[in-house]
């Protein structure tokens, strides 16, 4: 039984029946569709292309995903779309953007680390930012006749030849760190110190912002503005890239108090309503149960009073900020409506990697840097305010995964990914079967007609490592892998490889053993059950696997304790 029938709810016979009726009729509407255009000597017109990336979502929290808080119009989205529940990215930003943007392994591409290890630096792979040995799916797009547009954070590198304008982006408003400062203003992250946080708009810095500016609604005011200004006659590709919800957790001041004592139970009750409703939805099997708590996450109960409302205060903003994100979406996909592109749009809303589990001991927050703020309870989430959620409501954004952000377990690396559009004939669905960040950029290639080249400037490209997701949505394939694909991938020392149902993984301590073990997915989707010592054949099959996988991609394993535990 394939792993994702393990995962979903039966379906009766009736019910299949009615779903495969539905898919024939969707089929047969297409097929009429391109008759038509073909006898009236017209092409059918090639799709826009929206592509929504929102930072350190996790994976309940959206409504479609079984959380709580309101996201009308991402589930709006789901609704008429397909939502995965098995797509994987990398356990941090930078390399999980690199792979969406290149479709090639993040060792390869430029990203290898998140923060470099002394034997790291300088070596292929390890740029810091995307290299000359890759190329982008806006130059492709943009070179097979798409307007190109992007707004929001960048991080892959801010020098002349890595920022978007050099990678095929038209029109740009980029934040070029990962971590931003302040949602309101230019305040520096705390890992480059600097005089500010560094934007740049068509290759220009940006040196002031209006005195209104959140990021959330500043990004979609650029993305909606350049695509009015471009010639409606000719396809887009769209990149909006919310800084939202990555820390400082901020939100206008009319949203601040709209989840007022929504959470003031804990975030182990709020792992437990999250999983009933995913099974009800369907996003995880009735058999999946919530993770014990992470080591060093007390109960909740066990927190001090004041400890409580703090981080009860923290989560209410989360909330608050998801939900003003979703508000953007609406108005964005409501621009697009109105200016009559809606109708051949694919959408595509994913998150870069798993909830931030980061807590104040940090050591990049420093008590010069945390001097800056004020982060007094009435203060949070306003200007000036430095408020982070920490590792026990990462968790909860989690649930049922473990761990999260940073972590190459399924809680850093498992996340939401909605598709919708009219290139998508199936509609409300969920799709249990594993895909990976790096299967979008092929999708995307064939929608536009457009080919991946054997060399770009010179240079020999690296080959596609994604597969395309059309045959899925379009009806005529059931999964967009095989059950024998094997996917390696590493971040900071964590190590793994995913094989159909199982999943192989060596994380470092503090957090891990140290040691490789073997999870079965289908089973055991909170990695709770390691199966090593039971399955040593497998284990070894799938060892060598990643060894194979390491070797092709130039993998540099960091020398010293990981930069994140």
């Amino acid at each position: 039984m394939p792993p994702e029938r393990l995962l979903a709810p039966s379906a009766s016979p009736s019910q299949g029946a009615r779903r495969c009726r539905k898919r024939l009729f969707r089929w047969l509407l297409g097929t009429a569709g391109l008759l038509c255009a073909a006898a009236a000597g017209a092409a059918p017109a090639r799709p826009n292309i929206l592509l929504i990336l929102i930072d350190d979502l996790g994976y309940s929290d959206l409504g479609a995903y079984g959380g709580e808080i309101r996201t009308p119009n991402i589930d709006s989205l789901a609704q008429s779309g397909v939502r995965m529940t098995d797509f994987h990215t990398a356990p941090a930003c930078s390399p999980a953007r690199a792979m969406l943007l290149t479709g090639t392994d993040n060792h390869i591409n430029g990203l290898g680390n998140l923060i470099l290890a002394e034997n790291q630096r300088g070596q292929p792979g390890y740029e810091e930012q995307l290299n000359q040995r890759v190329v982008t799916a806006a130059s492709l797009l943009r070179a097979a006749g798409y307007r190109t547009y992007m707004a929001g954070k960048w991080h892959l590198g801010s020098g002349d030849d890595s920022r978007p304008e050099a990678r095929g982006f038209q029109r740009s408003f980029a934040m070029m760190d990962g971590y931003p400062g302040s949602h309101f203003d230019l305040t520096p992250n705390p890992w480059t110190q600097g005089p500010v946080q560094e934007m740049f708009e068509d290759g220009q810095p940006v040196a002031e912002l209006p005195p209104d500016f959140f990021s959330t609604d500043f990004y979609t005011d650029r993305i909606i503005e350049y695509l009015q200004s471009g010639d409606a006659g000719q396809p887009f590709f769209a990149y909006l890239s919310f800084s939202a919800v990555h820390w400082p957790l901020q939100a206008p001041p009319a949203l601040l108090n709209r989840y007022r004592g929504r959470y003031d139970e804990g975030y182990d009750q709020l792992r437990r309503e999250r999983l009933a409703r995913m099974r009800a939805l369907g996003i995880v099997g009735a058999r999946v149960q919530t993770l014990p708590q992470n080591p060093g996450v007390p109960a909740w109960d066990a927190l001090p009073e004041e400890e409580r409302r703090r981080q009860a205060r923290c989560m209410e903003i989360y909330a608050a900020m998801l939900e003003h994100v979703d508000a953007n979406v609406g108005r964005l996909l409501d621009s697009l409506r109105e200016a009559g592109q809606g109708e051949n749009t694919l959408v595509l809303l994913l998150s870069d990697n798993g909830p931030a589990g980061v807590s104040y001991d940090a050591p990049a927050l420093t008590e010069a840097y945390l001097a800056r703020f004020d982060n007094s309870l009435a203060n949070l989430g306003q200007r000036g305010s430095l408020p982070i959620y920490g590792p026990g409501w990462a968790q909860a954004s989690a649930t049922p995964l473990r761990l999260f952000k940073h972590f190459t377990t399924e809680g850093g690396l498992r996340v939401p990914l909605i598709l919708s559009g009219p290139q998508v004939a199936r509609q409300n669905e969920i799709h249990h079967g594993f895909v990976h960040i790096m299967d979008i950029f092929p999708s995307l290639l064939e929608l536009a007609g457009a080919e991946y080249p054997r060399q770009h400037r010179g240079q020999a490209l690296p080959p596609l490592l994604g597969k395309s997701l059309l045959p899925y949505l379009q009806g005529s394939a059931e999964r967009v892998r095989g059950p024998n694909d094997a996917l390696g991938f590493e971040l900071a020392g964590h190590r793994g490889l995913r094989q159909g149902r199982w999943k192989l993984s060596l994380i470092e301590p503090p957090r891990g053993s140290g040691a490789w073990q073997l999870f079965d997915l289908a089973e055991d989707l909170g990695e709770s059950n390691d199966l090593a010592a039971q399955e040593p054949e497998r284990l070894a099959e799938m060892i060598a696997l990643w060894e194979r996988y390491a070797e092709e991609v130039n993998l540099i394993l960091p020398e010293g304790p990981p930069a994140v535990r």
